[in-house]
Formats: structure tokens, C-alpha cells, sequence
């Protein structure tokens, strides 16, 4: 295909991989965000072993995040009990281009992503660490290795929220 694509089928293709990626899933595969794997949050791209798909859409809840200008409501989205995903408003003064983030339901964020799937993966990549549905010092004392966890989510496209 060349770019810009002048082939009318490719021109479909190409809008319709944009849709998808838009939506937060990969456009590569063509993954809706929905038929993400639930056991690892990743695309088709990757070999799943024994993943599954998401039996249904779990509903948006309102996460207020601190802001330097105050508090904000954003829609976040969990698949991993007690870790959210959402996105950073664009008028919130932020320079990272990193505006989705994995945090936990207390408030702590814990990694940034360019992407919401790469922040979905995230939240399967760490899921096993803790109980995250309990308060975040607790969650805090129960990672072993959070050298290791940061890894594990950069792997997958998930940095510090400062970087």
C-alpha cells in the first residue's frame, strides 16, 4: 500500500485500522477494544495461551483525579478489579503526550500510555501483584518487586507518569 493510499480499497482499510485504533484498540489486527483478550488486555498481535475474550463491556464509572487547577471527572473503565483506566482531559495543562492513565481507585496513579489499550494491558500485566481492590498502602506493602512491575508495564507501553 502506498501512502497516501489512492486505491479506494485501501483507502477503506486504512480508515477502517483508524477507526478501530481510534477506539482503543489495534488497528494492526483489527481488534475492537472490546474483544480485547480479558486475561491480558492485549490484541490479537500476541499469542494468549489460555486468555479469553471479555464477556461483555464493563460500564464507565465517574474517577475524580487531583489536578493543578482542582479536580476533574473522567469516565474510567476497569476489567482489573480496583485498577481504572481513563484518559486526562485535553484541557488540563499536562505536557506529557502520555494522557491515558492506569491508576488505582483510590487516586494513586501508578503508570502513563499513549494509548488506552496499552494502559489495559497494563492493568492485566499487574493484576496478580496485589488485591487492588484494597486501599493502596496496602497494595504498596503486598508488590514484591516494583522495580520488576515497572518493567513488566513498560513492556507493554506503560511508564511513569512523570516521563
Amino acid at each position: 500500500m502506498t501512502f497516501p493510499p489512492t486505491n479506494p480499497i485501501d483507502r477503506v482499510i486504512l480508515a477502517d485500522s483508524l477507526d478501530i485504533a481510534l477506539g482503543g484498540g489495534c488497528g494492526l489486527c483489527d481488534t475492537a477494544r472490546t474483544h480485547m483478550c480479558a486475561g491480558c488486555g492485549r490484541c490479537n498481535c500476541h499469542d494468549h495461551g489460555s486468555c479469553v475474550r471479555p464477556a461483555e463491556e464493563p460500564q464507565p464509572i465517574a474517577h475524580t483525579i487531583q489536578c493543578v487547577r482542582g479536580p476533574e471527572t473522567v469516565q474510567a473503565i476497569s476489567f482489573v478489579p480496583g485498577l481504572l483506566v481513563y484518559r486526562i482531559p485535553n484541557h488540563v495543562d499536562e505536557p506529557s503526550p502520555r494522557r491515558w492513565r492506569l491508576g488505582h481507585h483510590d487516586g494513586f496513579v501508578i503508570a502513563a500510555a499513549l494509548s488506552e489499550h496499552e494502559a489495559h494491558a497494563g492493568a492485566h500485566e499487574i493484576a496478580d501483584r496485589a488485591d487492588w481492590t484494597q486501599g493502596i498502602d496496602t497494595c504498596r506493602a503486598s508488590v514484591a518487586d516494583v522495580a520488576a512491575m515497572f518493567e513488566d508495564l513498560a513492556a507493554v507501553g506503560c511508564h511513569l507518569p512523570d516521563a
